[in-house]
C-alpha cells in the first residue's frame, strides 16, 4: 500500500502552523491530531518521529477519522512508531473500509483475496468488498469483478455480467478494462452483448427514476 505520507501529500503541515494544530489536537480535534501525526511522519515542521506520529494518528483513528484509521493501519503493517502487528493493521484497514470509501473497500477486498497480513483468503468477503466498491463507481473494483466473472474464479462465470462491469470500468477510466472488454466481446455473441447493454441501460434508468 502507498505510504500515507505520500498518499496525503496535500495535508502536509507548514512549520508555522504546527503550534496551532498541536493546540487543536490536544483539545481533541481529530483532524488536527491526524495532521500533526502526519507532520511527524513526514518530518515537516517538526523532527521526523514515527512514535509521535503514531500517537497522534492513533488519537485521530480512535475518534473515527478515516484518514487516521488508514494511516494507522499502514504504520502497524510496517512497524513504524509501533510494533509490527498484522492483526491491528487488518482491524484498522477494515474500520476505514466500513466507513464507505471505495478505495478502502477495494483494499479490504484485496486483503481477503490474497490473504494479506496473515489472513486466510475468503472469497465471500472479497466479493462483498469488491461489490461495495464497484457500486460506488470505483474503476479498479469494477475491473476486478469483471475479470473474476470472465474467468469464473471465486464466482460462477457470467460473461454478460462481466461485460457490464468491464464496460463501467472503461467509462470510469480503467486502463486495464479496455483490453479485457475487447477480448470478452470477441467470444460473446452479438445477442449476448445486446442483452448485456440493455440490462445496463435498464439499471441506469431505474437509478435515475
Amino acid at each position: 500500500m502507498t505510504s500515507p505520507s505520500k498518499a496525503q501529500a496535500s495535508d502536509r503541515l507548514a512549520p508555522e502552523l504546527v503550534a496551532k494544530v498541536r493546540d487543536a489536537a490536544v483539545a481533541g480535534d481529530a483532524r488536527a491530531a491526524y495532521e500533526l501525526g502526519m507532520a511527524y511522519a513526514n518530518g515537516e515542521g517538526v523532527d521526523l518521529d514515527y512514535v509521535e506520529a503514531s500517537r497522534w494518528i492513533s488519537q485521530a483513528a480512535d475518534a473515527g477519522l478515516v484518514l487516521g484509521q488508514r494511516a494507522l493501519a499502514w504504520l502497524y503493517s510496517n512497524g513504524l512508531g509501533v510494533e509490527p502487528d498484522d492483526s491491528a493493521a487488518v482491524r484498522w484497514y477494515l474500520a476505514a473500509a466500513e466507513q464507505g470509501d471505495p478505495r478502502d473497500q477495494h483494499f479490504a477486498a484485496t486483503m481477503y483475496r490474497y490473504g494479506r497480513f496473515g489472513m486466510k483468503p475468503d472469497a465471500e468477503r472479497m466479493l462483498h468488498w469488491y461489490t461495495l466498491s464497484a457500486n460506488q463507481g470505483f474503476a479498479p473494483a469494477q475491473c476486478e469483478l469483471g475479470q473474476l466473472l470472465v474467468k469464473g474464479k471465486h464466482v460462477a462465470r457470467d460473461d454478460k455480467l462481466a461485460f457490464q462491469w468491464l464496460s463501467l470500468a472503461v467509462v470510469n477510466g480503467s486502463r486495464t478494462a479496455p483490453k479485457l472488454l475487447r477480448e470478452l466481446s470477441e467470444r460473446m455473441s452479438e445477442d449476448d452483448q445486446h442483452e448485456a447493454k440493455k440490462a445496463m441501460l435498464m439499471q441506469a434508468a431505474a437509478q435515475d427514476s
